[in-house]
């Protein structure tokens, strides 16, 4: 996102790259930069330092996971699957009981996850669409001559005054209601 890319599922893979090393490391990140200079150091593609003691897989995974062009890090489901076989040779060199594998989703699972997770992003972006339109053709129904082109300034701001809340009746000095027929 710093080189100019939008946000997308790689630059998750590199956030969640940075907190595989938190864990490890049990340190923040760049701790020793000073706040306004952690971009510059970002940008300049520097990564955090792993320790030697790091299996060569879990050095592999970062170092992907780290990598400059977005479209060179692993995918999500790459990674679970990868941080699970990991999971899976400690368990076996250490003589491990292994955990009960239904705490995990499979890679599969991820991926199904990302995907309906871009579906309702889409569903959003197109009920907001959906919506503005339908505020649109509102204030050209009941506001007459409110066209982008006949008003006189471009704020998304409109006087509502003409309008109630849904599901209210006015009401008077006193707090008595009125019936919304009898509203002046």
């Amino acid at each position: 996102m710093l080189h100019g890319h939008s946000y997308s599922l790689s630059s998750d893979i590199y956030s969640l790259t940075m907190v595989l090393w938190e864990v490890l490391t049990c340190e923040a990140p760049f701790d020793d930069v000073a706040d306004e200079d952690v971009t510059e150091v970002l940008l300049s593609g520097a990564t955090p330092a792993v320790p030697a003691w790091t299996p060569a897989p879990f050095r592999q995974l970062l170092a992907e996971g780290w990598a400059r062009d977005p479209a060179a890090r692993p995918s999500a489901a790459n990674v679970l699957a990868r941080l699970t076989a990991m999971l899976a040779e400690l368990e076996q060199e250490y003589n491990l009981e292994p955990l009960d594998p239904s705490i995990f989703f499979g890679p599969e699972a991820a991926e199904e996850a990302y995907a309906h997770q871009a579906a309702l992003f889409q569903q959003q972006q197109q009920q907001l669409l959906e919506q503005q339109q339908q505020q649109q053709q509102f204030e050209q129904q009941v506001v007459p001559g409110s066209s982008s082109q006949q008003r006189s300034h471009s704020s998304p701001v409109y006087p509502l005054n003409y309008m109630y809340p849904r599901d209210s009746t006015p009401v008077d000095s006193r707090g008595v209601g009125r019936p919304f027929a009898d509203h002046a």
